[in-house]
């Protein structure tokens, strides 16, 4: 029964169960006391799907997020993973830490049977195969992601071999439908990759197979096989069309980011690793760990643990390195050398010319921290020592040993190797997060407040979208280059200086001073968070301006500086006039001299319904006026008046506003997903047609054997 087992599917369903077992036995302390797999930014992702589970679970697109970082586009952001399947699923759960937790521990599975399968369609065998997906499964790179929670990154990991499986049965197809087929294939796992949201690993990923693919297609004497391009050309353009509706709002939140504009090679270089770090290949703590907190990053060159491990054993290490005593397989093995060279000198950032020529062209100058190449070390290391186990066992000394001993031995020495350096990694537990999701005195105060009206924090963090608090503080994928302008200069740093860990920086927004400013009574800052330890701090702003107010007039102020300049004035005043940065067409109120600072009788505005994707208010004017929301401006952010569509122009720097006419209205803010609505309807007929188109070969293929 048990050979019948192993035979079946090359032993491929088998090792999957019996991996799901192994994996599961590994995480069941997290999963039977409910607690979190992960530290660091596991809490950011832990709260951001919450917010993105309540939506989808109340049939609502998550389009907007204004509980941190003053707002986000929320859907647009390419982090969301809104259209990848597996996270679309665990979004339904109710409960999101078992959600995190059952997502981490499907795609450590899934890195391994990927792994396994990908060595059995090689012809490997199931020993050499088993040890290549305990490798890739268990690397210290996938701990060092487990521990700090980069959940995406985990998940671009475990996918990164279905590209090398799809292109071994494209590569065996002989007939044109078969190889359209297996097109279709790897059209529906790059648009995986895409939808997982890190666009960097999926580049560096796909260089590296096609590298694979034509070093393949060289041994099978196909490199200029045309057809055989032509279908990966057409599987590539079939991949965008599914993307579409990711790739399009994408698009717009970058071009309103601060990576909108040209990156300096310095915000680009951040995170390179010297040649010392490659002493990690043998010692991966050699500059310390991050479970004691120990680890230098300065000793290794300015990368961070995650980002500069290379670990994956000191056995698979030898066994690539033997990898050439193996003949038949001696091409691959070249290509596994080389491209690990490329892949270490590409991570030397600064210290090496590769990466610092290459961010000179397209794609990679927008691509950040040079170590992440680093991720894809383990795939060559485990397919390089299953290479090298194969020619191993086949020396006449490992022959005289009994068939059972020798992988037995080989088995046990690699499961200690890796399993001494990360099982602490991927089994820490921080006490101190579970507290970040649960309510106290703090939230409901901030609770019974905003019962009463909307405003917003500084310095809440995390516990802001769980708990439907917004907080000017927060990180995004693409943070807006206008709020970063308007916290820096509150910080009191240049308003363009967008490098990280500066006063905000690729992904962090932090107010850290100045709370004095009317640039933070504008924004409808009512309360300052100040935490120390456990504590916490609790400051109101008594000199803050409501959610939505009504402005006499407007001026113009294009430039920048001037405008900051002009709103944290002492003179300003937001109820007398507004600052546009551009003209307004097509109005009749008045472009003049501001008026005190009183809420004048004949003009008023309220909010009667708010939604993260929809704000109704209520606005009474005797004369034309300006209607201004203290929301972040967004493009996709549109309004009506009474029911008729009317511009919306960036207002005091980083809100909303429309030009008001006299009278009683009824305004309406709404994210436009029209354009979201349109990738989905294409993304959509495109999926259709390929599965129906794999559905008839699959068909076609049954008949013609009949």
């Amino acid at each position: 029964m048990f050979a019948k087992a192993v035979a079946f599917k090359n032993g491929i369903p088998l090792f999957a169960a019996l991996f799901l077992v192994v994996v599961f036995v590994i995480f069941v302390v997290p999963l039977t006391k409910h607690r979190i797999i992960g530290t660091g930014d596991i809490i950011a992702h832990l709260t951001t799907r919450a917010f993105f589970s309540e939506q989808i679970r109340s049939g609502v697109l998550p389009l907007w997020n204004p509980y941190i970082a003053g707002g986000t586009a929320y859907f647009a952001d390419s982090g969301s993973e809104f259209f990848y399947p597996p996270q679309l699923i665990l979004g339904f759960l109710h409960d999101q830490l078992l959600a995190i937790n059952l997502n981490i521990i499907l795609h450590i599975w899934l890195a391994g049977v990927l792994m396994f399968w990908f060595m059995r369609r090689r012809a490997f065998s199931l020993f050499g195969s088993l040890c290549a997906a305990i490798i890739y499964a268990f690397s210290n790179v996938i701990a060092a992601r487990v521990f700090i929670g980069h959940i995406n990154y985990i998940q671009t990991y475990a996918l990164v071999p279905a590209l090398f499986i799809v292109g071994e049965y494209f590569l065996n197809a002989t007939t044109p439908f078969k190889q359209l087929r297996y097109g279709m294939y790897f059209s529906l796992v790059l648009a995986a990759l895409f939808f997982i949201g890190v666009i960097q690993l999926l580049f560096y990923g796909l260089l590296l197979w096609f590298g694979y693919m034509v070093v393949r297609l060289y041994q099978q004497k196909e490199l200029l096989h045309i057809r055989r391009w032509g279908i990966l050309l057409c599987s590539g353009i079939v991949a965008l069309l599914l993307v579409t509706p990711q790739m399009t709002p994408t698009q717009l939140t970058l071009n309103e980011s601060i990576r909108s504009g040209p990156l300096s090679p310095e915000f680009l270089l951040q995170g390179s690793a010297s040649i010392q770090n490659w002493k990690r290949l043998i010692v991966p703590n050699i500059y310390g760990s991050v479970l004691d907190q120990s680890f230098d990053e300065h000793a290794s060159g300015g990368a961070s643990y995650p980002e500069s491990a290379l670990y994956f054993g000191l056995l698979p290490l030898f066994l690539l390195l033997f990898a050439w005593a193996n003949k038949p397989r001696r091409a691959t093995t070249i290509f596994l050398w080389i491209s690990a060279v490329i892949i270490l000198w590409l991570s030397l950032g600064k210290y090496g010319g590769l990466y610092k020529l290459l961010i000179e062209f397209p794609i990679i100058n927008r691509l950040r921290i040079p170590t992440r190449v680093l991720m894809f070390i383990p795939l060559i290391g485990a397919f390089g020592a299953a290479i090298g186990l194969e020619a191993l066992l086949n020396k006449a000394f490992f022959k005289k040993i009994p068939n059972r001993i020798a992988p037995f031995a080989i088995l046990i020495l690699l499961v200690f190797d890796l399993g001494v350096v990360n099982y602490p990694l991927l089994t820490f537990y921080e006490p101190k997060l579970g507290k970040l999701v649960k309510s106290n005195d703090l939230i409901t105060l901030l609770h019974d407040e905003l019962k009463n009206e909307r405003f917003r924090v500084i310095n809440l963090k995390w516990q802001a979208p769980v708990f439907h608090i917004e907080d000017l503080n927060g990180e995004a994928g693409f943070l807006n280059k206008h709020l970063v302008e308007y916290v820096n200069y509150l910080n009191g740093i240049p308003i363009e200086e967008y490098e990280f860990r500066g006063g905000v920086g690729a992904a962090g927004l932090v107010v850290k001073g100045n709370f004095d400013s009317t640039l933070v009574d504008l924004y409808n800052v009512k309360y300052i968070v100040i935490k120390d330890g456990d504590d916490a701090l609790v400051t109101e702003n008594e000199g803050y301006y409501p959610r939505v107010l009504v402005a006499d007039n407007y001026t113009v102020i294009s430039d920048k500086r001037q405008a900051l300049d002009y709103l944290a004035s002492d003179g300003f005043d937001a109820y007398a006039q507004v600052v546009l940065a551009q003209e307004p067409f097509g109005t009749s109120t008045n472009s003049g001299a501001t008026q005190p600072k009183v809420a004048q009788p004949q003009k008023s505005a309220t909010i009667s319904a708010y939604s993260p994707n929809t704000i109704t208010i209520h606005a009474t004017s005797t004369e034309p006026a300006w209607l201004v929301l203290n929301d972040l401006y967004y493009p996709e952010w549109k309004a009506r008046i009474n029911g008729a569509e009317t511009p919306v122009y960036r207002a005091n720097y980083i809100a909303r506003a429309i030009a008001l006419p006299s009278g009683a209205h009824t305004i309406e803010f709404f994210y436009d997903s029209s354009t979201i609505k349109r990738g989905m309807y294409i993304s959509g007929a495109t999926l259709i047609l390929l599965l129906g188109f794999i559905a008839l070969s699959y068909t076609k293929e049954r008949h013609e054997k009949n």
